[in-house]
């Protein structure tokens, strides 16, 4: 049987390694937190070093993706994946262009630079 003075005792002994396991959680906490963010930031800087950013210019012809939505009925799997050249009329700062026709006619929305590509002739 246990007396009052050991009771005590071994709840002290149980609260002090309740405290050190926390204290060890929160230390291992951080450096996980810490070795994820260095992780990252390589990751993104590993990533970015090999991106080409595609900037395209007033007057440049460029291929628009076809979409889902902008496919021909019934052409089929062996469709085209661009359509036909546009004309950059405006570019904005957030990466989209404004598009028209070649004979000058404009596209209703802007395009963002994922879905040109450059036309060569």
């Amino acid at each position: 049987m246990s007396t009052a003075r050991t009771a005590v005792q071994g709840q002290r002994n149980e609260d002090m390694k309740l405290a050190r396991h926390l204290d060890w959680a929160d230390e291992t906490r951080e450096t996980v937190a810490i070795r994820m963010a260095v992780y990252q930031q390589k990751t993104a800087a590993y990533y970015n070093k090999k991106v080409r950013p595609r900037v395209f210019k007033e007057g440049t012809l460029v291929l628009r993706k076809v979409f889902e939505n902008t496919i021909e009925r019934g052409a089929g799997k062996l469709q085209a994946n661009w359509e036909r050249p546009y004309v950059v009329s405006r570019t904005s700062e957030n990466g989209s262009y404004r598009l028209q026709t070649l004979n000058g006619t404009p596209l209703l929305r802007p395009w963002n630079v994922a879905h040109l590509k450059q036309y060569y002739q």
